[in-house]
């Protein structure tokens, strides 16, 4: 059973931002469900995306380990979230709000993640023209240019908002646009989403990646491409919604234009395509000024230096030229024997001319290629140490890794990387310390568990998760008993009971001082336990039974290898509970005794009851 079908379940067990509760189903596919986000009125005001990674035989087929697997998928999708967290604030993306992501596990072993995402409420396009063709009022051309406009200018904003201070052409390139990718908010506004292949670069680039319907021609081959992709996939977007319509304002124009096989005779930049689908607007708006030009009936290649003339003006061709516009006289003829002597000097002047010219070009180039690399090492070293700061070591990590996988030879990077390591390790041995300071060695095991997913194999963190799993603390009856004057069970009660403030306490030692005859009093009560020397703290909450009379009084006292360490003092009734922490460090036998303060009682049977007793090993951090 895939865990996709017990989402919902494990929904229940996650803290959902404050009061919210998850709603009703809102569709999904291959990459994570939607649900409705309900508030403290049970109103749906926002939405939760669920993507449940899980190693599968398919993914089994790709990766062999499922750890790196599930850390892979963990990467790319916290990725994804980073870019699209980065273009929230912009009107024509997807906001979204904040994430979780939580372990799934089997037993002890990890099987999975949830990654819980919550953001803003909308339809997807598909969905959204089809609820609107059911309302009886269809999307019409117009609808469609708007849309186009609002994602073109998305386009724009992102590049400069990514771009930053550089003031460099940096390129945003989403290379997944598509009808499903689409969204709609209530008040109509269009906006993109699902960033997972998105990318800001300088440069061509060259993966192949994308839904094949609407990639560029150039992503198949291994060229290179640029931004206009989007603009392609953007075309056969408006292609598929406006299919069998008939359009009459030029979008059609734009459609071809964006559509070119060719990316020189496509548009270039996102802004070329808004203003060009703004005239179809005004066209159909009836607002296009007085002798605006109209759009062509082909691609406009000439805009990209195709289509200029290379043969010179004819004679008929210059009597249309104004007077003043005449072409150069032809040279005078030069004679035949010497003709070849112009050729062979222009070719040596030519070569000697371009020899220099690509020595100064490759030198330009190499210094480009030089301040670009040193940007870009910039931005990555900036970027991680951003992270750093924020104490979001696990992000900084996963950036840092990517980052070598594309150049694993960056020392720099490497020395970064070791230093976040470092410090999350660090980080997570203090957050584990204090958990066991307060007597929760799972939350200690557990903090160092999470760790190990991101440092695989870190010898001092495997060494620290079984010291924390086996310091767990032991109850005394699960100690060997050595020796008593009396039965061990005797001493053990599962039975409730108070202490004078009305604490209830489940199980205790029932440390009963016994009489004998009358003449010789009653005596103390034992029981002494093997350590082995293996323990470090002992830890119990002792008080007066309430069933020994009022004025009787005793001692509880805990010996350490026959030596006392620990002695109350005149115990009553009245008294309330009291917490011991002692260190047994080294000791072999632990002794607990109680002891009466009046030898000459008979027949008199004061105890003390001992309860929460427990035994721990200690962990000292490196």
């Amino acid at each position: 059973m895939s865990l996709k079908d017990t989402e919902r379940e494990r929904l229940t067990g996650y803290h959902l931002w404050g009061n919210k509760t998850v709603g009703e189903y809102l569709g999904g596919g291959n990459f994570g469900h939607v649900y409705a986000l309900l508030d403290e009125d049970q109103k749906a005001v926002d939405a939760l995306k669920v993507v449940t990674i899980e190693y599968t035989e398919q993914a089994a087929k790709e990766e062999p380990d499922p750890q790196k697997y599930l850390l892979n998928g963990l990467r790319n999708t916290l990725d994804e979230i980073q870019r699209m967290m980065e273009l929230k604030e912009l009107e024509h993306f997807v906001s979204i709000y904040g994430y979780e992501n939580y372990p799934i596990r089997d037993g002890t072993e990890l099987i999975g993640y949830d990654i819980l995402i919550w953001m803003e409420k909308l339809a997807v396009l598909p969905a959204y023209i089809e609820q609107r063709r059911q309302q009886g009022v269809p999307m019409q051309e117009l609808d469609f240019i708007r849309m186009g406009i609002q994602i073109c200018s998305g386009l724009e904003e992102a590049s400069r908002l990514l771009a930053g201070e550089n003031q460099r052409e940096a390129e945003f390139i989403h290379r997944d646009i598509k009808p499903e990718n689409i969204f709609v908010s209530e008040d109509g506004t269009y906006k993109l989403g699902d960033l997972g292949i998105a990318t800001m670069s300088w440069r061509k680039q060259y993966t192949m990646i994308g839904t094949p319907r609407y990639m560029a021609p150039e992503m198949f081959c291994d060229h290179g491409y640029r931004a206009n992709v989007d603009l392609f996939a953007l075309g056969k977007t408006l292609e598929h919604v406006t299919k069998e319509r008939e359009l009459v304002s030029g979008l059609e124009q734009v459609i071809r234009c964006a559509e070119a096989a060719e990316p020189g005779d496509r548009y270039q930049t996102a802004q070329e395509m808004r203003l060009d689908l703004e005239q179809c607007l005004r066209r159909l708006t009836h607002s296009n000024p007085e002798g605006e030009p109209t759009l062509p009936n082909a691609p406009r290649t000439e805009r990209y230096g195709r289509n200029t003339p290379t043969e010179p003006p004819t004679e008929k061709m210059t009597r249309s030229l104004p007077r003043n516009v005449r072409p150069e006289p032809l040279p005078p003829e030069i004679p035949q024997r010497k003709r070849w002597i112009v050729p062979m000097l222009t070719a040596i002047a030519v070569v000697a001319v371009g020899l220099t010219a690509f020595g100064g070009f490759s030198l330009w180039q190499d210094k480009q290629l030089a301040a670009q690399r040193e940007a870009e090492h910039a931005e990555i070293r900036e970027t991680a140490e951003g992270y750093v700061q924020q104490e979001n070591y696990t992000e900084a990590i996963l950036y840092l890794q990517d980052a070598l996988e594309e150049e694993p030879d960056e020392e720099e990077w490497q020395a970064l990387l070791t230093q976040c390591e470092d410090r999350y390790r660090t980080s997570l041995l203090e957050q584990a310390e204090a958990a066991y300071a307060e007597e929760d060695n799972k939350a200690a095991a557990q903090v160092i568990q999470e760790g190990l997913e991101f440092l695989r194999d870190d010898p001092q963190l495997l060494r620290y998760q079984r010291a924390y799993e086996e310091s767990d603390p032991k109850d005394l009856q699960e100690l060997t008993l050595l020796t008593s004057n009396s039965s061990g069970t005797d001493y053990y009660e599962r039975e409730t009971v108070q202490d004078i403030e009305g604490t209830e306490y489940n199980g205790c030692f029932r440390l009963m001082s016994w009489g004998g005859w009358k003449g010789i009093g009653s005596h103390s009560a034992f029981c002494t336990y093997a350590l082995k020397g293996e323990y470090q703290w002992f830890e119990a909450t002792y008080f007066m039974d309430r069933l020994s009379d009022e004025e009787d009084s005793i001692h509880f006292l805990v010996l350490a290898d026959d030596a006392v360490i620990y002695d109350s003092g005149a115990v009553s009734t009245a008294d309330s509970a009291e917490r011991v922490h002692l260190d047994v460090t080294g000791v072999q036998e632990l002794t607990i005794r109680s002891e009466t303060t009046d030898y000459a009682l008979f027949g008199i049977n004061p105890s003390i009851l001992v309860t929460d007793a427990v035994l721990k090993k200690a962990i000292v951090l490196e």
